[in-house]
């Protein structure tokens, strides 16, 4: 049980993490064809 709720909250550590990744690409992104 208590596995279990561990590798839920891991997993959704990861998610969020991969997340917030893309977004901050994708923001990079634009931001550097704003400027070029």
């Amino acid at each position: 049980m208590v596995e279990r709720c561990v590798m839920e909250v891991v997993g959704r550590q990861v998610g969020l993490s991969l997340l917030v990744a893309v977004d901050l690409w994708m923001v990079a992104l634009v931001y550097c064809f704003i400027l070029a």
